[in-house]
Parts: structure tokens; C-alpha cells; sequence
């Protein structure tokens, strides 16, 4: 019913009333029925959506409820609205959790100007019983904490406020809050208007007074945090969040200093203001932040020697560590504060190594750090010892760590140090690294698989192109080199096409073992430059030969993304379908010859007219299905058949424009095969669609027609088809040239015609609403000569009984 509730007011009730006297009424599903009633007038609809009220199933109730709300809220009467309250209020106390949580929703959904003072007392009613419910839900209390916004938020922040749906809207916040546990006003800062803030804080100023006086500070944080950043801008309300300091326990504390801090005009003076109070406050993380941004002249009263022990920082406990991100701010002194903090934790054996390693890890990037660092690279902690390679890159001078780095190339610390080596590698001058990566991938015999692989990666990330691409050659020509750094200098290749080595690399990896020949596949077009395309598609086509099964099946997938730089490369596709010893691959290569014969390509790749792929392919396997080969033996059965099959499944049978021309040659093709009848069939009624014009229309009726004669069955299954296809599909431009095409396909084609023709009248006919030129066609249709038209023409129904 959503187009009724966007009409006028006026206009939407002359609709309901006329969907009320349509002839099928009586019978639609009650529900719907009633939902109508529903956007009619209130008078009108009340006596049947008062009576449905009555039913005995739960589920209905909760289903009329919210009708009946919304009737009333529609409906804008002040009565309408008042006498729904009512209602609820007698009503709702003795229903179910799920009535209850539906019909309050659906309150909660409505305008809050609907409200008057005087549903207060209602209202009143309906909180306590609903909250008090055995079997009340989050729904339930949800409803409850939304409607109760929308009233605090519309009638706080106007002049005429009603103070009776103010207090009530408090008071159920409170109530609910006793439930959920929290205060929450909603997104107000994207709810309430420019200003109105201000308005809505006077109304709540003396419930938040009230409140602060008892020590209570949770509205004031809820109410703050609804605000968001107008929140900056409120001088009252942030003065109560500064009194909050001083009267709050230490969760309100926390919290009220982290909403005091947010503005960022007066945050650095208002940090100040904190520690003044209570000293141990740097011990908080939004003030932590603070000072290690950009109040670092206070930071000295954390990280002095005496730390600031009181509320926040308990005698004995860890004074924490500013961000890393903000250690070049800190002065000398402080970093190296922060580093004697930070050790006394890392050398603590009986602490938990998490919490050691977190502590090397924020003091890595500090000059004295590093140190720190160092030092623990021989720790016998494992843990503690990856952590400080990891970090070791992040010194001073990350260069100076790449040879301890890469000295771990070849025993258990490898699968951390050469990683981290990426990070110093950036810093370290071209020269220098080749030299270094050299001795990797040359010189060091007992490197470990994954070193090897990650400095094959680093080459070629951050060497000067030739001089990668000729380590990477050198690399990969090693005697016994593992597939795997194989693998990995052939992905690192592709990105080098300009370099003669890299191409020995590539060439030599079309003809090497399985997973080194999988590597190339890595590599897409649009990564390599336009020039190179073409050489690249011809290794990926050399790939497609591979004894390998999964590295076949992916090879053959990826050719029809080379095909167009190629277009040699892509008769390894029809080969491979063609080919009846080869069993692994051809599923592949036929979904690639379909996509490739929509792409849009030129000839011979694209479409599929004669000299195409797709063209010869068929032609090939219709031969084939001729000839009968392997007809019900043991292993195979007409495989010939089967991929012809699974070939057209690929091509896909839309009539978009591009691909109307793909559809009509293979259909042209296959009219000479019986056994493909159907497929072709299919083919020719993929091409009749609502748009086209009327000689266009007749003509494709008509050959869908005559591909159908002599196949009853087949007909019948077609026009059911063709039937869902138009019934679905977007509505005719001209309703009369369909009409016209059915009566020509009926009077000129035959029974298949027939068959089409009534396929066509029960689609349009029942969207249109059976006009009564339809209806003469379906008359005649059904006096039909051939008894399976008329048998057709009796089951498409006018109106329903």
C-alpha cells in the first residue's frame, strides 16, 4: 500500500473506495483488505479494524495494530488519535509481548505533533503495564524509549511546549532506563533543527540539575553525547560537565572528562584544568592523548619521578605510554622517560609477554628505544625476540638494520626478519640492497623457501627494473631452485615487462613444471603495458596444454580475458572442446568461447557468424553428434552431444542488441539438427520481446512457429516460456501490437502459432485487466480447430471464481 500513502488526502480516499467496490473485494486475503481500509478515513475504517482486533490469533492482532495506528495518525483528528490511546491503554495491559511490541511501534512511528497534553494520562497508563509485563522485550522497551524521544524532542523545542508530555517523556526515560541500563536520546544531532538545542536543553536544564544534585550524571552524558559536536558550542552544558569532576565517582569522572575534552578549541587549557583537579587524571586515556598531541609541557608530571598515584593511577600500577604516533613531539628528555617506563616493563620476567611486547613496540621508533630494541634481539623469549626484529625497522636509521635483518635468512627468526627487511629495504640505496639481496638468492644455499621468495618480491618492489629482472634470471636459473621461489620470480616478472631478462624468466616458465606454469596466471591484462599484451597471451595460451588438470582448467578460464590481444592464441579454445580425448579443460574453454562470442570482439573471435570460433566450434561438434560417437559405452555416452549442450548453456540468451545477431546465426545453425531443436527453440524465443515493432514481431512469432511444427510437446513448452517471459518482463510500449501479433500467429502459423498466441493473450490480457478486445481474441481462441490450442486458451482465466 505504499503508492495510497503518498497520494493527497482527498485523492487517496476516492482510491480506496474504489479498490473497496472492485467485483474481487470480498475475496482478497483480509489482511489486504484491511490495509486498504486502513488509508481510508477513520470513520470509515474503524468499525472493521476495531472488530478485526477481536481475533483470536496473536500474530493478527500484531498485524492490526499498527493498521489501526496509522489510520488514526492519518487521519489527523485530535478524537481519532485520543480514542486509539484509550484503547491501548485498556487493552494492551492483557496481550502478549509481540501485540504489545507491534502496536507500540507503530505509536512510536507516528508524528509527535499528533500528541496533545491530554493523552498524557494514557500514556501514563500504558508505560507502567507494559514495562511491567513478564514477557516485556528489547522491541517492547525500544518502542517505549523512541516514542518517548520524539515527544522531549518536539514539544521541548517549540513555544506552545504542553509541560504534561515533557514530564511524561522524562519519566518514561527514566523508567526504561531502569530496564536497559542507559540513558539514550538517539542521533538528536541530526534530528533537531539549527538552534533548537538550545531550546531543548532549557526544557531539560531542571531535570539535569536536579539530577547532577543527587549525583546522578547519566542524562547529562546522554544528553550530551545525542548532541554530538553542538554540543561544543553549549557554554551552560559544558559547564555542567566541569562540575561533573568534581561530584562524580570515578566512572563518571572518565566519562565526563572524555565529553569535556572533545571541544577542540579549548581542549589543550582544558587538560590543564584536569590535572589541577586530580593529578592522576594523565593516567586517563583522552587525556593522555591530549598531552602527547600537543600539551607535551605537561607531561612531565606523568612521567616524572614520582608518578602522580591517586585515583586514576594506583600506588605500585604502570604509568602508560604516550601513542606512538605522537613520539617525535616529545623532548629528549621525556622520550627517554617514556623508555625507562617502558623498560622496566619489558625486563618484568613475571609479567605476561603480550604486555612486554606491547611496550617494546611503543618505544621502537624513539632514538633510545632502539636501544631497547637491541637489546632484546637475543631474548630467550621467542615471542619478545620476533617482536624486536619486527620493530627494528623502526629506528632512527632503518638502513643500518637491513644486513641483521637479512642475516636471519636462513634459520627460525626468517618468517619475521624478512619481512620487517621490507621496511628498511626503501631506505637502503639501490646498490647496497642488490647487494644485499644478492647474497639471499645467490650466495646463501641454506636460505630458508620464504626468504628467498620475499627477497625475489623486494628485487623487484625497489631495484632499478634491469637490475631486478636480471636477479630474478639468476635467481630462477639456479640448479634445484625451489618451484616456489620459481613461482614467485615469474609473478615478480610480469610486473617487468620491459626487461629482455624478465622475458627469459617468462618464456622458460610456459615449459616448467605445473605450479611454476600456474604462476603466469597471476597476471592480468590491464596490468601489463598494451605493447606487451599479445606475447603474454600467447604463454598464457602455451599454459593451456599442461598435463596438470586444476592448472589446465585455470589456464583455459583465463584465456578468453587474452583472447582479444591474441586472437590466434584463442583457437586453442574450440581445439580443446573439439577434441574428444582431451577430458579435463573443456568446460572451461566452452564457457570462454560464449563470453568471447558476446564481448563484442571482431571477427573471427567475437560473434558468431561463419569463420568465427563459436561458428566452427559448432559446426565441428554437430558433425560429431552425427556421427554417434560413444553411444552408451561404459565410461562415456554421445560426449559430442553433451558439450554442444553445455556450449550453447554458455552463450547468453538476452535480446540486447549486441547479442542478437550471436543468437540468430547459431540458431541459423542449428536448424538443421533435429536433436538440437529445442536449444534452438530457445534461441528463437530469446529474441521476441514486447519493444519491437509489429512487422519485427510477426516475423519472429513466425519463426519461433516454424521451428515448433511437428513438435506438439515441444510447442507447448515453448509457450509456456514465452508466456512467464512477457508476464514478467517490462509491460508493452503499445499493448495493440502484441494483440495484433497474436492474432497474426494465430490465423497464419499453424497450432504452434496458436499455442504462441494464447501464450501471448494470458500474459498481456491479465496485466492489462482483459479488455474487452483481448477477451474476443481468447473467445477465439478458444473455438480453435487444433484441440491443444483450445486446451490452452480454456486455462487462462478472466476472473476467478
Amino acid at each position: 500500500m505504499l503508492d495510497l500513502a503518498l497520494l493527497p488526502r482527498e485523492r487517496r480516499w476516492a482510491e480506496v473506495r474504489r479498490e473497496l467496490t472492485d467485483p474481487d473485494a470480498p475475496v482478497w486475503f483480509w489482511r489486504d483488505l484491511l490495509d486498504i481500509r486502513s488509508h481510508g478515513p477513520f470513520d470509515e475504517a474503524r468499525p472493521e479494524l476495531l472488530a478485526a482486533l477481536d481475533r483470536p490469533d496473536a500474530g493478527d492482532r500484531a498485524a492490526v495494530w499498527p493498521l489501526l495506528i496509522a489510520c488514526a495518525g492519518r487521519d489527523g483528528g485530535r478524537a481519532a488519535v485520543a480514542e486509539v490511546l484509550e484503547l491501548m491503554s485498556r487493552r494492551l495491559r492483557n496481550e502478549r509481548d509481540p501485540v504489545r511490541a507491534a502496536a507500540l511501534d507503530a505509536l512510536a512511528d507516528l508524528h509527535p505533533a499528533r500528541f496533545a497534553a491530554e493523552d498524557a494520562g494514557p500514556l501514563d497508563r500504558i508505560l507502567p503495564d507494559a514495562l511491567g509485563a513478564r514477557d516485556t522485550s528489547a522491541a517492547t522497551r525500544d518502542a517505549l524509549r523512541r516514542l518517548a524521544v520524539g515527544l522531549l524532542v518536539e514539544h521541548g523545542t517549540t513555544e506552545d511546549s504542553r509541560p504534561a508530555l515533557l514530564d511524561w517523556a522524562l519519566h518514561a526515560l527514566e523508567r526504561v532506563t531502569g530496564h536497559i541500563g542507559d540513558r539514550a536520546f538517539g542521533p538528536l544531532h541530526r534530528t533537531l533543527r539549527r538552534g533548537q538545542e538550545h531550546l531543548l536543553f532549557e526544557v531539560l536544564r531542571p531535570w539535569l540539575e536536579a539530577a547532577q544534585e543527587k549525583g546522578d550524571h547519566r542524562l547529562l552524558f546522554a544528553f550530551t553525547t545525542a548532541l554530538g559536536r553542538r554540543a561544543h558550542r553549549m557554554p551552560a552544558l559544558q559547564r555542567m560537565l566541569e562540575d561533573a569532576l568534581g561530584t562524580g565517582d570515578d566512572e563518571a569522572f572518565t566519562t565526563a572528562v572524555r565529553l569535556w575534552l572533545e571541544p577542540p578549541a579549548t581542549r589543550d587549557e582544558r587538560a590543564a584544568r584536569v590535572l589541577e583537579r586530580e593529578p592522576s587524571a594523565a593516567a586517563l586515556p583522552p587525556v593522555l592523548e591530549v598531552l602527547a598531541a600537543s600539551r607535551t609541557d605537561l607531561l612531565d608530571v606523568l612521567l616524572g619521578d614520582r608518578p602522580p598515584y591517586g585515583r586514576f593511577l594506583p600506588p605500585g600500577a604502570d604509568r602508560p605510554l604516550p601513542d606512538a604516533r605522537h613520539s617525535d613531539r616529545l623532548l629528549p628528555r621525556q622520550q627517554e622517560a617514556v623508555v625507562r617506563v617502558a623498560r622496566a616493563v619489558v625486563d618484568d620476567v613475571f609479567r605476561p609477554l603480550p604486555e612486554r611486547v606491547a611496550a617494546l613496540d611503543a618505544v621502537a621508533g624513539l632514538p633510545a628505544g632502539h636501544r631497547l630494541v637491541l637489546g632484546q634481539l637475543g631474548a630467550p623469549d621467542v615471542l619478545l625476540a620476533e617482536a624486536a626484529l619486527a620493530a627494528l625497522p623502526r629506528g632512527g636509521r632503518p638502513a643500518d638494520t637491513l644486513g641483521t635483518l637479512l642475516g636471519h635468512a636462513g634459520d627460525d627468526r626468517a618468517r619475521v626478519a624478512v619481512y620487517a627487511a621490507g621496511r628498511a629495504a626503501r631506505s637502503v640505496a639501490p646498490s647496497e640492497l642488490a647487494r644485499r639481496l644478492e647474497d639471499v638468492l645467490l650466495r646463501q644455499p641454506g636460505a630458508k623457501v620464504t626468504s628467498r621468495k620475499e627477497a625475489v618480491r623486494l628485487a623487484a618492489r625497489f631495484l632499478p627494473a634491469p637490475r631486478a629482472a636480471a636477479l630474478l634470471a639468476a635467481a630462477y636459473r639456479i640448479p634445484d631452485q625451489h618451484p616456489d621461489v620459481r613461482a614467485a620470480a615469474v609473478t615478480a616478472a610480469a610486473g617487468l615487462p620491459g626487461a629482455a631478462d624478465a622475458w627469459t624468466v617468462l618464456d622458460h616458465a610456459g615449459r616448467a613444471e605445473p605450479r611454476v606454469r600456474r604462476a603466469l596466471l597471476a597476471t592480468a591484462p590491464l596490468r601489463l603495458p598494451a605493447a606487451h599484451r599479445p606475447r603474454y597471451a600467447r604463454l598464457v595460451a602455451d599454459v593451456c596444454s599442461t598435463e596438470d588438470p586444476e592448472v589446465r582448467e585455470a589456464a583455459l578460464g583465463a584465456l578468453a580475458d587474452w583472447a582479444p590481444y591474441a586472437p590466434g592464441a584463442a583457437a586453442v579454445l574450440r581445439e580443446t572442446v573439439t577434441d574428444f580425448d582431451v577430458r579435463v579443460g573443456w568446460l572451461e574453454a566452452a564457457r570462454a568461447l560464449g563470453s568471447l562470442a558476446v564481448s563484442g570482439l571482431p571477427h573471427p573471435v567475437g560473434g558468431a557468424a561463419p569463420g568465427s570460433l563459436l561458428h566452427d566450434t559448432i559446426g565441428e561438434l554437430l558433425a560429431a553428434v552425427r556421427r554417434a560417437e560413444y553411444d552408451a559405452c561404459p565410461d562415456r555416452d554421445l560426449p559430442a552431444r553433451q558439450r554442444l549442450r553445455r556450449l550453447l548453456h554458455g552463450v547468453p540468451s538476452r535480446p540486447d542488441p549486441g547479442l542478437v545477431p550471436v543468437l540468430e546465426a547459431v540458431a541459423a545453425q542449428l536448424a538443421g539438427e533435429p536433436a538440437f531443436a529445442e536449444a534452438r527453440a530457445d534461441l528463437l524465443r530469446a529474441l521476441i520481446v514486447p519493444e519491437q515493432e509489429l512487422p519485427l514481431l510477426r516475423a519472429r512469432l513466425s519463426a519461433l512457429a516454424e521451428a515448433l511444427r511437428g513438435r506438439p510437446g515441444l510447442a507447448c513448452r515453448m509457450a509456456e516460456y514465452l508466456r512467464n517471459q512477457f508476464a514478467v518482463g517490462a509491460p508493452p510500449p503499445d499493448p495493440a501490437v502484441v494483440l495484433a501479433a497474436a492474432r497474426h500467429s494465430a490465423a497464419a502459423d499453424g497450432v504452434p502459432g496458436g499455442l504462441l498466441a494464447v501464450a501471448l493473450v494470458a500474459a498481456e490480457g491479465q496485466r492489462l485487466g482483459w479488455p474487452e478486445e483481448w477477451r474476443v481474441l481468447l473467445r477465439e481462441l478458444r473455438r480453435h480447430e487444433d484441440e491443444e490450442v483450445r486446451a490452452a486458451a480454456l486455462e487462462a482465466v478472466v476472473h476467478y471464481e
